[in-house]
């Protein structure tokens, strides 16, 4: 897999979200992918490590992590959980998401 730019990041990332929303991806998938993609886009945009790539779902919304998302979707009983479950819906059916 390799990141061309921003635009080839965020197309396969929404990818991501779609399979896990409704093509039966589990949410460790997910992570470990975008965990992926975060490291190549480290190394492609940056040149370096320790950053992280934030994700925003929809316009207004707080940016997150790929680390703030593996711990709510480690843990359905989450206080965040559906709440994630509908910004990824969001992010997919209405092409808001930014990164």
């Amino acid at each position: 897999m390799t990141i061309e730019n921003e635009q080839d990041c965020r197309l396969q990332i929404m990818e991501l979200f779609y399979n896990y929303l409704y093509e039966d991806t589990d949410a460790g998938t997910l992570v470990s992918e975008l965990k992926k993609i975060e490291a190549l886009a480290q190394q492609s945009l940056r040149g370096s490590t320790g950053e992280c790539v934030l994700f925003r779902f929809f316009e207004g919304g707080k940016l997150t992590t790929v680390g703030d998302m593996e711990k709510v979707l480690a843990a359905p009983c989450h206080p965040n959980y559906a709440q994630l479950q509908e910004a990824l819906k969001r992010a997919v059916l209405r092409n808001e998401l930014q990164v």
